[in-house]
C-alpha cells in the first residue's frame, strides 16, 4: 500500500518540479521581451532623432547653397557693375559694393560656425545616448560648458543682425 501511495506522490514531486522550471523559463522570457521592447523604444527614438538631424542638416545646406549663389550673384554685379562719372559717387559705389561683399562673407562664416555648432550638438547628443543615462547627465553639461563661448559669439552675430539658425 505505501508503494502504491510513494509512486503518485514522487510523480506529483516531479511535476511540480516540471511546472516550477517552466514558470521560471517564463519569467526569463517575460523579462528577456520587456528588454527587447525597451531596446526596440530606444531604437526607434534614434531613428526619429537621426531623421530629425538628417532633415535639418539639409535645410542648412541648402540655405548655404542659396547664401553662396547670392554671394556669386553679389561678386558677378560687383564685376559689372559701369563706372559711375564722379570720383566720389565711383568710390562710394566701390565702398559700398566691397563692404556687401564682407558682410556677406562674414555671413557665411557665422553660417559655418553655427553649422559646426549644430554638428557638435549632435555629436553630443549621440555619445550622451550611447553611454549609460547617469553618465548622460554628467556628460552633457560639461560639453555645453565646452560650447558656451561659442555659443555666446553665435549670439552676439545674431544681436548684431546675422542670421544664425
Amino acid at each position: 500500500v505505501m508503494a502504491t501511495l510513494r509512486a503518485p506522490r514522487r510523480r506529483a514531486a516531479q511535476l511540480k518540479a516540471a511546472r516550477d522550471k517552466l514558470l521560471v523559463e517564463v519569467d526569463s522570457l517575460s523579462v528577456q521581451a520587456e528588454q527587447l521592447s525597451a531596446e526596440n523604444a530606444a531604437l526607434a527614438e534614434a531613428v526619429a532623432a537621426a531623421q530629425d538631424s538628417e532633415a535639418a542638416w539639409q535645410q542648412r545646406a541648402q540655405s548655404e547653397l542659396q547664401q553662396s549663389e547670392h554671394l556669386t550673384s553679389l561678386l558677378a554685379e560687383t564685376a559689372q557693375a559701369p563706372p559711375v562719372g564722379d570720383g566720389a559717387a565711383e568710390a562710394a559705389q566701390r565702398a559700398l559694393l566691397a563692404e556687401q561683399a564682407r558682410v556677406a562673407q562674414l555671413q557665411l562664416q557665422v553660417n559655418a560656425l553655427v553649422m559646426e555648432l549644430a554638428r557638435c550638438d549632435d555629436a553630443s547628443a549621440a555619445l550622451c545616448r550611447a553611454t549609460l543615462p547617469a553618465l548622460g547627465q554628467v556628460c552633457l553639461p560639461a560639453i555645453t560648458r565646452l560650447l558656451c563661448p561659442l555659443q555666446t559669439i553665435l549670439s552676439g552675430a545674431a544681436r548684431l543682425g546675422f542670421r544664425t539658425w
